[in-house]
């Protein structure tokens, strides 16, 4: 096995369940990519043990998903998701698998089980289904799973699995919306994804997207427009949102998407329409955050409008005296010991605080913050 921390606990656990009289093998995109020599850091097993026999065994684990038998167990800081085998033996369940190249398991000796000729497929740089009809009947999600694997690997699509794609297109709209973003994410950060996203389109696939539907004109736009796999899911989720007319991020809840991510690509969509009309200053500048202008910078860029230097909007960040309001020189403890109350006057004048730094209309020092304010009349 390649020298991966993951492989050599995963060798681990597979020995300990064959001693305790059980069959058991890494199995999926593990296996294919090992055979591709990439690195992983995601590894599935599959046992003929069940969920509470692996439970037995490793008492810290825990089921995580009971459709499918599916425990996750953690061993020194790395969490391995051991599955109970569908079917009566390992050759029966990979020919459950959505992919050919999925469809490979490995044992503890290094041995591959490949009863569907993934080898072959990986070779060809195929992406086939063992009777796709099935295989997406089973679950609909494949059909967007196939979408994904072209981009990532820029794999041709077997005919017959192309076929049962365009058959199948409707059946994307009963997938759970939790269970498409995460696809439909990695679709879009994959090296091929203009291949991808031409399958979605010749096959009508994006009529049926969970959560959300694109327009003809919509999936063109974002066709033309550059993608990376090297970008932030932010900045992923971001460009997308700018295909949307207006451009926003409320989709995003209903894709189950986190808060944190749908308040980072507001944010950004937010000064991405102040942008159009504003050039950034040491004022926007701090209240946006570099990492904030910089996407917003890349999004420009992406839609062909002019833009400013990066190498230009680092420095200007760097020579600003502070960088967030905790490293202004005084706070509202500071302003109420002479006796005032508590209220909304604090944040104002801590905000003409920050300005005037910011601006060098005061050094960030506390008796000359204090004393540039209480000339103003904030205290």
């Amino acid at each position: 096995m390649m020298d991966n921390p993951f492989f050599r606990k995963a060798k681990q656990l597979l020995q300990r369940l064959s001693h305790n009289g059980f069959e058991a093998y890494i199995v999926g995109g593990a296996v294919r990519d090992y055979l591709l020599k990439k690195n992983c850091s995601d590894i599935d097993i599959v046992t003929s043990a069940t969920p509470e026999q692996i439970q037995q065994l490793y008492p810290q684990s825990f089921q995580m998903n009971t459709a499918h038998q599916t425990v996750i167990v953690r061993v020194d800081s790395l969490n391995y998701e051991m599955t109970t085998m569908r079917g009566c033996s390992i050759e029966e369940d990979l020919s459950k698998r959505d992919l050919t190249i999925n469809s490979m398991a490995m044992d503890a000796t290094g041995k591959i089980i490949d009863p569907c000729k993934g080898q072959v497929d990986l070779k060809n740089q195929l992406l086939r289904s063992y009777y796709p009809e099935i295989r997406i009947e089973e679950d609909p999600l494949r059909l967007l799973r196939i979408a994904r694997f072209m981009s990532q690997l820029g794999y041709q699509i077997d005919q017959a699995l192309e076929q049962a794609v365009y058959a199948h297109a409707p059946m994307l709209r009963f997938v759970a919306t939790e269970r498409f973003a995460k696809e439909w994410l990695k679709t879009l950060q994959g090296p091929h994804v203009l291949v991808a996203l031409q399958l979605i389109q010749s096959s009508k696939l994006y009529r049926y997207m969970t959560g959300f539907h694109l327009t003809k004109d919509q999936l063109e736009h974002l066709m033309s427009l550059p993608l990376s796999q090297k970008e932030s899911d932010i900045l992923t989720w971001s460009t997308f949102s700018l295909v949307h007319h207006p451009p926003s991020s409320s989709y995003l809840r209903k894709l189950a998407v986190s808060s944190e991510v749908r308040r980072q690509v507001k944010v950004r969509l937010e000064w991405y329409e102040k942008r159009k009309t504003e050039r950034w200053n040491p004022t926007s500048l701090f209240d946006a955050t570099l990492s904030v202008v910089l996407d917003v910078e890349t999004l420009r860029k992406k839609m062909q409008l002019p833009t400013m230097s990066g190498e230009g909007l680092e420095k200007t960040w760097e020579s600003l005296p502070i960088h967030r309001r905790s490293e202004l020189a005084i706070n509202g403890h500071d302003l109420m010991k002479n006796g005032r109350s508590p209220g909304r006057w604090i944040n104002d004048a801590l905000r003409q605080a920050e300005l005037a730094v910011i601006n060098r209309k005061c050094i960030n020092e506390k008796s000359q913050l204090l004393k540039w304010l209480e000339g103003r009349m904030f205290i």
